[in-house]
């Protein structure tokens, strides 16, 4: 029997839940037959809805009838009629993928409650990769993720630390949770020219032949932490007075309130020309290959795909302990693990690795292993169609409680 997915993203940005899903993905469409459609919820961003399309066929929720009356009812007050049109218009929807006869729906992230409960006529097995902790949680909306979970035969945790807190917080059981880590395909990721990538960002955005460079990269968010990363700067700067240094953000926009935040702290502590932000880039791979540190200040970060890339190109990560799952990949000699928050104590090892080449060389070289062995999309995909696969199977056979066997 063929089992068709109907997979579900939240959005079609160019952020981590999203390029995971998009890996695995082409990485179905390349080894198997198993047909599949996508579901995109919100095309805010839009920047990967042409790849989605380029796979299967895609419905944008938003461009349903139901979907266009939310958008008219957030812009104005809503009207009885306006609600019986919303209420026909979900009605629609529900009837239009549950004729579709999936075998099951595997909705990515969390926040797709609403999108679950107008599903649940399917009556198919609901699966869903949590890529959130608890900020990101609660941060999207408790009233969804209640959704979600009442919804959902199945998790995929991306970190131990998503899974202990889908435990502890929200009391999954934990025989309904699958640990599979997030990947990454590898192998594009080693065909970056080292070298030559370096030569190119250096001369772009004129960063001293000499100087170490210590990447970061991300959304200017608050959960970034890239306050903390112009604190780490600082205090790199005065311990390291006589050394060339050049601390590099890629990701985020250049402009709104939060961007203007960091523009008046990076010039009120002296540090214009030694940190920059360079925005969202075409081409990140290659700023981080011209990096020699990778540093992870995120308050919050289920388990970065940013650091399987940097690692994959040889960087070693210093990360905050308690920040997520980023310590279950660094452990003791992929990088260097810091207490939560402590600004100094990430520009101490910071400072360490930049005065000991061949601890950088070492750690670097040890992170890009573990990316190969354990982070691979090559060895982690099939891992996840397995768990596809046995949920589907348990359901067709009625034993959807416990543990796959």
């Amino acid at each position: 029997m063929d089992k068709k997915i109907l997979f579900i993203s939240h959005d079609a940005s160019r952020t981590g839940a999203t390029i995971v899903l998009l890996h695995f993905l082409r990485w179905l469409k390349e080894h198997t037959d198993m047909p599949f459609s996508v579901l995109v919820k919100n095309k805010r961003g839009g920047g990967l809805l042409s790849d989605f399309k380029s796979l299967s066929s895609v419905t944008l929720y938003t461009e349903t009838l139901a979907g266009r009356i939310e958008t008219i009812a957030r812009m104005t007050k809503m009207s009885r009629l306006l609600n019986l049109w919303l209420k026909l218009g979900r009605r629609m929807f529900g009837m239009k993928f549950s004729r579709e006869d999936f075998n099951l729906i595997y909705a990515n992230t969390v926040t797709n409650g609403e999108i679950l409960e107008l599903l649940s006529a399917a009556r198919c097995p609901i699966v869903c990769h949590v890529h959130e902790l608890e900020w990101g949680i609660r941060y999207y909306g408790m009233e969804k993720f209640g959704l979600t979970k009442k919804h959902s035969d199945r998790f995929v945790a991306v970190s131990q630390a998503v899974k202990d807190n889908l435990i502890r917080n929200h009391r999954i059981p934990s025989n309904r949770i699958d640990l599979n880590y997030e990947f990454i395909p590898f192998r594009a990721l080693v065909s970056v020219n080292i070298e030559e990538a370096k030569r190119k960002i250096r001369r772009e955005i004129e960063i001293p032949e000499k100087a170490v460079v210590i990447c970061a990269s991300g959304t200017t968010g608050w959960r970034k932490g890239p306050d903390i990363f112009v604190q780490t700067a600082l205090y790199t700067k005065q311990l390291l007075k006589d050394v060339p240094l050049c601390f590099l953000w890629v990701g985020g926009q250049l402009n709104g309130q939060e961007y203007d935040n960091l523009a008046y702290d990076i010039s009120r502590a002296g540090l214009s020309g030694l940190v920059r932000f360079v925005g969202e880039k075409d081409n990140p791979y290659d700023y981080y290959a011209a990096a020699d540190i990778f540093a992870m200040v995120s308050r919050e970060d289920p388990f970065p795909l940013v650091c399987l890339e940097a690692a994959a190109l040889g960087k070693p990560i210093v990360c905050f302990d308690d920040a997520g799952g980023m310590k279950e990949f660094v452990e003791d000699d992929a990088g260097i693990v810091v207490p939560y928050l402590d600004a100094a104590a990430m520009a101490r090892e910071c400072t360490t690795l930049i005065q000991s080449v061949e601890m950088r060389h070492k750690m670097g070289s040890c992170a890009r292993d573990k990316v190969k062995d354990r982070h691979d999309i090559e060895s982690a995909a099939p891992k996840l169609l397995e768990i596809i696969t046995k949920t589907i199977h348990a359901h067709q056979s009625g034993k959807m409680d416990g543990e796959h066997k």
